[in-house]
């Protein structure tokens, strides 16, 4: 059983929201994709599925993420369209992949 966290969360953004908060100006950032995806749902019940694509709640790696693609942001740090961002495990199938094509190289 947890501590409640998400549930504090949820009950304050639907706190703002009854006092007339628009959802996209709220900001709701967890750790985890699991308490994102269950707090996203719970907060699209209060605004209805024609808005939820202006829920900010998410991760911080998405929340980041979500910041850098609006208006081609990116490209400030050098980023070029299309970047993708990898998690350690992506980052680890690609260097056995390089590696095993470059010992594939050197035969």
């Amino acid at each position: 059983m947890g501590t409640g966290k998400t549930e504090t969360l949820v009950r304050k953004y639907a706190y703002l929201m009854s006092t007339g908060v628009k959802p996209k100006n709220i900001l709701c950032v967890t750790f985890t994709n699991k308490a994102a995806k269950e707090m996203r749902s719970r907060a699209a019940l209060f605004i209805g599925e024609s808005a939820k694509d202006e829920i900010w709640i998410n991760t911080f790696h998405a929340v980041s993420a979500r910041i850098l693609c609006r208006n081609k942001n990116y490209e400030i740090i050098g980023l070029q369209a299309g970047y993708h961002i990898i998690d350690k495990n992506d980052q680890n199938k690609v260097l056995t992949t390089i590696m095993k094509e470059n010992k594939s190289a050197r035969k």
